[in-house]
């Protein structure tokens, strides 16, 4: 009886197993999450890192800031710098301004300057900030670079050359200055 019993149970549940007939789908979802890194590197090699120190800016042949952005972001990316003029330790009214800014080679402009952005230069070399000499002016906003992309992971190496006006450093009183330069990345409209 009870091996008649197990045979019964065995059919009808082989007969429920099977009886279901045409297609199943399972879904499958997954994000990848988006992500953007920029920063300073010291060199090629080095990892990104948010601050950069450097000396001797203030020499004619300026310094070089590379700067690199890792992403994997679709949209459209504006990154802006805000530089400031070299302005002595102790004394904040004491200034040597930017003489020229540059991207890979390329003249960049203060935003309102008149001038055109990096975009539309069409010089290889350094070309004056502003055209007439005044005042020296507090910070300064630059529209470097604006990209929009194809989707992917991506990385962006660029070098940001800053040159302080030689003339000003002349006539400068002793003492250590400094300048900074922040970097920051907005999304497109």
């Amino acid at each position: 009886m009870r091996r008649l019993l197990a045979t019964v149970c065995a059919l009808f549940i082989g007969t429920c197993v099977f009886a279901q007939t045409g297609t199943v789908t399972a879904q499958l979802h997954a994000s990848v999450t988006s992500y953007l890194l920029h920063g300073f590197r010291y060199d090629k090699d080095s990892s990104l890192t948010q601050s950069l120190d450097v000396q001797n800016a203030l020499g004619p042949v300026g310094v070089d800031l590379p700067y690199t952005i890792d992403t994997n972001r679709y949209d459209r990316l504006i990154v802006y710098a805000e530089i400031t003029p070299f302005v002595l330790e102790g004394n904040p009214s004491v200034k040597i301004p930017v003489k020229s800014v540059t991207l890979d080679g390329k003249a960049v402009f203060p935003e309102g300057s008149g001038n055109k952005g990096s975009d539309d230069a069409g010089s290889d070399s350094e070309v004056d900030v502003k055209k007439e000499d005044g005042p020296v002016s507090g910070t300064e906003t630059y529209r470097l670079i604006e990209f929009s992309r194809d989707p992917g992971k991506f990385r962006y190496n660029y070098t940001i050359h800053l040159t302080a006006n030689q003339d000003s450093v002349e006539d400068a009183p002793a003492g250590h200055y400094v300048s900074s330069v922040t970097l920051s990345i907005a999304s497109g409209e």
